[in-house]
């Protein structure tokens, strides 16, 4: 008899473990991010969330079980250079809002989407409404005392949520939040060309506005 009960209690585990492999998969979200557009900017901290400065167009659930794999790359020429880094954020916000538990990396790309700087993976309890962990310095194997990227990726698994019986949420809503001593944003810079193809533009709408103010008068 007692074999029979440790033989059924592993057919039921075995069947639990092979539903939820069945039923998780991996919600890919990629986002364009206008660094120029900060919600909160100072030297050593700076803040993004919403549409814009975000493309957003999102909408997605993700489930107890399921990997998020958040991609966000800054617009062409924008980078951020961070001098003694202390912590990096990026997250979407949920909603119903529910405590999650995950495990995941983060990853510095550069401007084609590659990464420069990828950390170890942990596992912590996140706030009441986002998907997406805190990630420190000390969760990278190096770091260096200056570092120029150009976009962030989050990959996490959704371990389970605290609030139950929440199983699944909604997600529509990007943040970045990137801190240390020293956070510069950098945008390209207008070649002399350009400029000089500007300002002629600027002068040739001068002269017409100003033409046709003569012939009305």
């Amino acid at each position: 008899m007692k074999k029979f009960v440790v033989c059924l209690a592993l057919a039921v585990m075995t069947v639990v473990m092979v539903c939820e492999s069945a039923t998780a998969g991996t919600i890919d979200v990629s986002q364009t991010l206008d660094l120029s557009t900060s919600k909160e900017k100072q030297s050593n901290d700076l803040y993004f969330s919403g549409s814009p400065p975000f493309s957003g167009g999102y909408d997605v659930a993700i489930a107890a079980g399921d990997t998020f794999d958040f991609k966000i790359q800054f617009l062409p020429g924008q980078t951020i250079t961070v001098t003694n880094f202390s912590e990096i954020q990026a997250s979407s916000l949920s909603n119903p809002p529910g405590y999650v538990n995950s495990t995941g990396s983060f990853k510095f790309l550069d401007a084609t989407g590659t990464p420069i700087l990828t950390s170890n993976m942990r596992t912590d309890t996140e706030g009441a409404n986002h998907m997406g962990q805190v990630f420190q310095a000390s969760d990278f194997t190096t770091f260096p005392s200056t570092l120029t990227f150009s976009g962030v990726e989050y990959i996490g698994k959704l371990n389970f949520y605290f609030n139950t019986p929440i199983t699944t949420s909604n997600y529509s809503d990007s943040t970045l939040n990137v801190q240390g001593t020293n956070v510069v944003i950098s945008s390209p810079v207008p070649e002399p060309s350009t400029l000089a193809l500007l300002g002629l533009g600027s002068l040739a709408l001068v002269a017409r506005a100003c033409r046709r103010q003569r012939a009305n008068v």
